[in-house]
């Protein structure tokens, strides 16, 4: 399992002033300083000024092209302005010099929406923030970091609980601080692992699956069934009536055992009738002895047929 979090310090965030048309000629420098107080009110981010517009400067783009160039040079966050001067109302006694102003946010060379307003240069900053503030994605505002959600989409993202929703490799607002991130897989494993959110921050999560189990090689009786089951108490049946024969063989040598052969002058002799009687009984024993050795070496062999059936079922 491969956690890897990448805390950047990413709260860089720029204006600029990308066309102006019909306006004074310290419209754009006043505009973007306006834009700049705006933003840093909205933003825990170092705001900062771009490159300062310069009238009649040769252009190398062409329309909305312009604006996209000038994102992915400035960096992180910018907010773009678009300046177009408004005639002013007939009868004004102290007309102010009014603007149409189209403002666009950009994160990473991605644009992520576009205002347009209709303002004076002098109530500018105050005519941006609304716009600005509706803009401005979670993560950038004060008091909030970015988590990075994983480029796998298979994977899901939890929060406490919450599913984060996004597209893979985006962007999602949290809370600046720790956080207990919960990564689900597809095959319903998870981890969890305590993240720490920088304000102004983000924080990048690639995480590796964890290794799929190996199957390992089952030993031999290693299931369990009811046919193994029946296996072993049949051998175990048969195996004692063959312990059973034994014994009873070496009962039956042992009855006839003391009664020996007569000789000429022995006294030790025992009784026809005696001996009869020992033979019978010897003979009985072995008869039974026979019987549980036949008895138990077919237990046994059932026993073993049975265990032998039951691994070839089971593979």
């Amino acid at each position: 399992m491969g956690w890897l979090f990448a805390a950047q310090a990413w709260a860089q965030a720029a204006v600029a002033v990308v066309d102006a048309q019909g306006v004074s000629d310290a419209a754009p420098a006043r505009a973007q300083k306006a834009a700049e107080a705006a933003l840093g009110a909205l933003t825990s981010w170092d705001v900062s000024l771009g490159p300062a517009f310069k009238k009649g400067a040769p252009k190398k783009c062409v329309g909305d092209d312009c604006a996209a160039q000038l994102a992915r040079k400035l960096g992180a966050l910018t907010l773009l302005l678009e300046l177009k001067g408004v005639e002013p109302a007939k009868g004004d006694k102290a007309p102010t010099e009014k603007l149409a102003v189209d403002l666009s946010l950009w994160a990473d060379g991605e644009e992520l929406g576009r205002r347009k307003v209709d303002t004076t240069l002098d109530g500018l900053e105050a005519a941006l923030r609304g716009p600005v503030d509706a803009l401005l994605p979670s993560y950038a505002r004060r008091g909030f970091g970015a988590l990075v959600l994983p480029t796998d989409a298979s994977l899901t993202v939890k929060v406490a609980g919450r599913v984060l929703k996004g597209p893979a490799g985006g962007l999602v607002g949290l809370p600046a601080g720790a956080h207990q991130v919960d990564v689900v897989f597809p095959n319903d494993t998870a981890v969890l692992r305590t993240v720490d959110v920088p304000e102004g921050g983000r924080v990048r999560v690639d995480v590796t699956p964890p290794p799929k189990p190996t199957a390992q090689p089952q030993a031999l009786g290693g299931r369990f069934s009811g046919l193994r089951g029946g296996s072993y108490a049949v051998f175990m049946a048969g195996a004692l009536a063959l312990a059973s024969g034994l014994l009873v063989g070496a009962l039956a040598r042992s009855t006839v055992a003391p009664y020996t052969p007569c000789v000429t002058g022995s006294d030790q002799c025992a009784t026809l009738d005696e001996v009869n009687v020992a033979r019978a009984q010897a003979d009985g024993l072995t008869t039974t002895g026979n019987v549980l050795l036949g008895v138990g070496y077919g237990f046994l062999s059932l026993g073993v047929g049975l265990f032998v059936l039951d691994v070839a079922l089971e593979r």
